[in-house]
């Protein structure tokens, strides 16, 4: 199989303010690529007009999709954190994009095996220690999901695919920490 390169997407939010973090990575896990977004606190007035919509719009319309089009490295799949990044809008086109978390379920009986959960879940059991990860995908479509777990497999078998999640995670609070340091000193 070619280069998997593999995107990880994240959005954070805290105190009504949202930054997003985008990283590529290698095979390996070795960074090829990272963006962010300022962090975007959206006035009450649009809190009022977007009521109940606002979280999923800023998400996927204004954090997401600039994010994406923002990346030069073309990732071969894309993970994120939650199920809830997979709704909405089509923002990954052919690229497929999975939900992965970690679970307490108990071990499947070999490394590398996946069982089908749903029409768009699957759980697999990771080549190193650690229970067994949740993946849902973002369509029903066969040609993605299959492409999705061929990386899985391959990637899984040299890494922990959900370590870098927590990479986005701890940079975008870095940033976010120096943004508050910044705010504070203007």
């Amino acid at each position: 199989m070619a280069e998997n390169n593999l995107a990880y997407l994240m959005i954070l939010e805290e105190e009504g303010t949202y930054m997003g973090g985008f990283m590529v990575t290698d095979l390996l896990g070795l960074p090829l690529e990272f963006k962010y977004t300022d962090p975007i606190t959206p006035t009450a007035l649009q809190q009022i007009l977007y009521g109940k919509v606002l979280r999923q719009y800023l998400r996927d319309d204004i954090l997401v999709r600039n994010l994406l089009r923002e990346i030069k490295t073309v990732p071969s799949m894309i993970v994120v954190p939650e199920p809830e990044y997979l709704s909405g809008r089509d923002k990954a086109g052919r690229t497929p994009m999975v939900s992965l978390q970690k679970t307490t379920l108990p071990f499947l009986k070999t490394p590398g095996e996946i069982q089908r959960v749903k029409e768009t879940e699957v759980v697999f059991q990771p080549f190193q220690d650690g229970g067994p990860l949740r993946l849902t995908f973002g369509a029903a479509d066969p040609e993605l999901q299959e492409r999705a777990l061929l990386i899985v497999k391959e990637v899984g078998r040299k890494r922990d695919l959900s370590e870098p999640l927590e990479r986005v995670e701890k940079a975008l609070r870095l940033l976010w920490q120096n943004h508050r340091k910044e705010s504070a000193k203007a």
